[in-house]
């Protein structure tokens, strides 16, 4: 009888709801296997209270029947955006729902929102490394049937259900039928191009042709959100190794390990039943109003063996429910009415310190004889329902970055572990709150600036540019190479690589309350008064200058720091059009 996990907010909640919910039961069946008696318990942390709040969110749709979950994913970001202002981390929160199929809405926002998190107890469907994983393994064997299922739901491919299930044919595997699918007109493009040119521009090349970015999720590995770039990259890594798309295939495999598991700093994602045995921080519980789906079966079995079906009258295309079928349903129905009390009960107790339950508490009209959990909780809670605010989300956006201390240039080990750090933000991830990806550089058009912010990062080693040219193309090369001498060539370009002295794609990071803010810089150059941090960037949409000079304002507040007594230029440098943004 003693809870050694919640705060006693908590468990008095819990102990408020479930004699009730437990107790009261119109079931045919009563108690008969399905219901438990319910034993109240006795918190053994007391050293806070604990926080528990019944939020309404009045839908959009004033039909009862209707479910819009968007007022409740923004609470919840509202939510997770206040804790983070007050010291917590990303990982302190988990997103409990009844089913899956409610888990969309939340997503799609987090990912604009550049919020990190994870999906467990099944995969995410906006999960991109799994995604891009099958889109390139389809090039390499279209007669692999388990990624090409996953390709044709892709959104630019999409396939129903019932249209896959026609592709199904036995002896055949589904690229033997695809006909004029279009996914198999692009997977034959790519098997022409795969072997000419550079590696990293056939994955351009497939990432533009497939719409992969766009169509896809904009979360990657943890908290960065820079796919696009993060993807060429590895690209670049895969060639420089001299390898394929085997080896592609194997390293993206080795970065979706990278931030697998509960230990990432992210927020999690689940299904209840996913989250049994398992206890979190702060637990959101959110589309209370969603009702349990009750399976349409043809066939039917009884726990004592007995069979039922559902028969058909064809002449009036009516379903007649046979006597022994009405009595295994109506069963079932209890049965299932009972779990869901226990499966709330689960939800409400994996959280530790805080619980926050959402929902239109308005349609919850049938109280403790309905059967689902806004109708129990808004019965049981009625006095407790408060109506919430959502703050400006500029308020809670991400804390603007305090250059406090910074350690021979970089941070060690011993030093991070010495002043206990908790988080740690790539300033890529910083930027990329502000951008608008809608206005970003189609992938090709960012596999050439990779390829032009290499070769600027090595201009002083004439050698490696010689390297980089001769693994591109010998039409990217005229366009690069137009596009690099141009840039030397003008003034701006002149008066950048005449400095006396420079540090290129230098690393840095930043110590500020407990959190890493690091990165490398583009460009420092070194003069006897003064430092000039340069940032380059190819076809600069001026939408997205906020997020550059967030990105920028981290760089300058190291320089000063890393290079003191001296004054500090900074500037966003559009290497395409010769034009410098100074900060």
């Amino acid at each position: 009888k003693t809870n050694w996990r919640c705060l006693p907010n908590i468990i008095e909640a819990v102990n408020t709801a479930f004699p009730q919910i437990f107790g009261h039961s119109n079931s045919k069946h009563g108690r008969q296997g399905f219901e438990a008696e319910y034993l109240s318990f006795e918190p053994k942390r007391d050293e806070a209270k604990g926080v528990v709040r019944i939020i309404n969110a009045p839908s959009s749709s004033t039909s009862h029947n209707s479910f819009n979950h968007e007022l409740e994913a923004r609470i919840a970001l509202d939510i997770i955006n206040k804790g983070l202002s007050q010291g917590k981390d990303y990982d302190d929160f988990a997103l409990l729902f009844r089913s899956s199929n409610h888990m969309p809405e939340f997503e799609k926002l987090f990912r604009d929102k550049g919020v990190p998190f994870v999906v467990y107890g099944g995969e995410s469907r906006y999960d991109l490394l799994s995604s891009l994983r099958s889109l390139f393994n389809v090039i390499l064997n279209p007669n692999d049937d388990t990624c090409m299922l996953e390709v044709l739901k892709l959104p630019v491919f999409y396939t129903s259900e019932k249209d896959i299930y026609k592709l199904r044919k036995e002896g055949y595997s589904i690229w033997d039928v695809l006909g004029e699918h279009p996914v198999k007109d692009f997977v034959s493009r790519m098997r022409a191009i795969k072997d000419h040119g550079s590696f990293i521009e056939f994955v351009a090349e497939v990432l533009r042709v497939s719409k992969f970015i766009p169509s896809a999720s904009l979360i990657f590995t943890g908290q960065d959100a820079g796919a696009e770039e993060a993807i060429l990259r590895a690209a670049m890594h895969v060639e420089a190794e001299g390898e394929g798309i085997e080896y592609f295939l194997d390293f993206l495999y080795s970065m979706k390990g990278q931030d697998a598991g509960t230990k990432a700093n992210a927020v999690k994602l689940m299904t209840v039943h996913a989250s049994k045995g398992l206890e979190f921080n702060t637990v959101i519980i959110p589309c209370l109003d969603a009702p349990p789906r009750p399976a349409k079966d043809t066939i039917v079995i009884s726990d004592d063996g007995g069979i039922a079906v559902k028969l058909g009258d064809d002449s009036t295309n009516k379903k007649l429910n046979t006597v022994l079928y009405q009595k295994i349903k109506e069963y079932e129905a209890d049965a299932d009415l009972a779990e869901s009390k226990r499966i709330l009960y689960v939800a409400m107790t994996r959280a530790k310190d805080e619980l926050y339950m959402i929902s239109d508490m308005n349609k919850g009209k049938k109280g403790l004889e309905g059967s689902r959990w806004v109708e129990w909780l808004a019965q049981v809670f009625k006095d407790r329902i408060e109506e919430y605010s959502v703050q400006e989300e500029e308020k809670f956006k991400t804390p603007k970055i305090k250059t406090v201390k910074v350690l021979n240039k970089d941070l060690t080990k011993e030093e991070v572990q010495r002043t206990k750090v908790t988080k740690r933000y790539s300033v890529s991830f910083l930027r990329d709150q502000h951008i608008k990806y809608e206005h970003k550089n189609i992938p090709d058009k960012i596999s050439s600036g990779t390829i032009i912010h290499s070769i600027l990062e090595n201009w002083d080693k004439k050698d490696e540019v010689e390297a980089i040219y001769k693994r591109i193309s010998p039409e990217s090369v005229l366009n690069i190479s137009r596009i690099i001498n141009d840039f030397a060539g003008s003034e701006l370009g002149q008066k950048i690589f005449s400095a006396p002295k420079a540090l290129c794609e230098h690393p840095f990071a930043v110590l500020e309350n407990g959190n890493i803010i690091s990165g490398r810089i583009d460009r420092i150059n070194i003069y006897d008064d003064r430092v000039w941090v340069l940032d380059y960037k190819t076809a600069v949409n001026e939408e997205d200058l906020l997020g550059y000079k967030t990105q920028i304002d981290c760089y300058v507040k190291f320089a000063r720091k890393a290079f003191p007594g001296k004054k500090v230029l900074a500037s966003i440098v559009d290497v395409s059009a010769c034009k410098e943004y100074k900060e």
